[in-house]
């Protein structure tokens, strides 16, 4: 009997100092991340009863930084935690989860959590970059880039941490922003309300003429601001390329090599780069007493080739 007086006493330490409260072990994300959907919490213990996951969320969360941010929360599993945003977090958001107080595991016991878990989405990075006119990789000499970004942005900001790198030249060429005013107007003539001003919009052009046929980068750099505050941590750079020096080749049927063109046959030109009709019409072919015929343009669209 006292032997076993003994280990009962032992038993019941041990069986109850083996119930530990449920951990949050794994909290995502934190620090900066970019394109934020969902946010979840894991616990190491079941914190919901099995087959129960509908009952209360174990963390409230507080946002700042954009408007209209609202997150459905949900239990994945008995130790699985989640908050779904649609559509994602844009950048400039910083957010703040915090315990409920007094909530409990599936065994009774307080959960054990940290004091607050912060994450934020990080400063306006550009999510697209294209340009105006000549086409989409291919670009002018004096391009316009139209920088779409995730989040409002610090116009004061972009020139300082923003440059172009162009083959040929040996240094980093400054960036200079379009006007308010140009924007519209570029804007107006594409016909593109999402060039129209607004803060995740930036036109901007390298600050020196682009020579021809160079491989071009714009590089958007880190320590831009949004509107929130927040920078950029990273640089991104985007890669265009220069269209070659203008010109134009003549061409002319004829019999033979040393022969003159057939009077007959039209004359192609072929344009290194789109040429505007308005430009096309002055073309003008010129006999060797004076004469003067005008291109007859057939079917030409704005820019190609022309027929003369």
């Amino acid at each position: 009997r006292p032997v076993l007086f003994l280990l009962v006493p032992c038993f019941v330490a041990a069986f109850s100092g083996g119930v530990t409260a449920a951990g949050l072990t794994h909290f995502t994300p934190q620090g900066e991340a970019l394109h934020v959907t969902q946010v979840t919490a894991q616990f190491d213990a079941p914190v919901r009863p099995l087959g129960d996951i509908a009952g209360p969320a174990p963390l409230e969360f507080s946002c700042s930084g954009a408007q209209g941010i609202a997150g459905k929360t949900r239990w994945v599993d008995v130790r699985t935690w989640a908050v779904d945003f649609s559509p994602d977090l844009p950048a400039g958001v910083r957010c703040e989860f915090r315990p409920v107080a007094g909530l409990k595991d599936a065994a009774g016991q307080p959960l054990a959590m940290a004091a607050a878990y912060l994450f934020n989405t990080g400063g306006p990075w550009a999510t697209q970059v294209t340009t105006l006119g000549y086409g989409d990789r291919h670009i002018d000499e004096e391009a316009v880039f139209v920088v779409h970004t995730a989040g409002d942005v610090d116009f004061a900001s972009i020139e300082p941490k923003a440059w172009c790198v162009a083959e040929g030249i040996g240094e980093s060429i400054p960036v200079k922003l379009v006007g308010v005013a140009e924007q519209k107007k570029l804007a107006d003539a594409a016909r593109r309300s999402d060039l129209q001003p607004g803060p995740r919009t930036v036109l901007l052009r390298c600050a020196r003429r682009l020579p021809n046929g160079a491989r071009v980068k714009l590089f958007w750099g880190a320590g831009i601001k949004g509107s929130s505050g927040l920078l950029t941590t990273r640089q991104s750079s985007h890669e265009f390329q220069v269209r070659p020096e203008f010109s134009v080749q003549v061409t002319c049927p004829r019999e033979n090599a040393r022969a003159a063109c057939h009077p007959l046959a039209s004359i192609p030109l072929d344009f290194t780069a789109p040429l505007m009709r308005a430009d096309a019409e002055k073309l003008r072919l010129v006999g060797p007493k004076g004469q003067e015929w005008a291109p007859e343009l057939l079917g030409y669209p704005e820019g190609g080739e022309a027929e003369a």
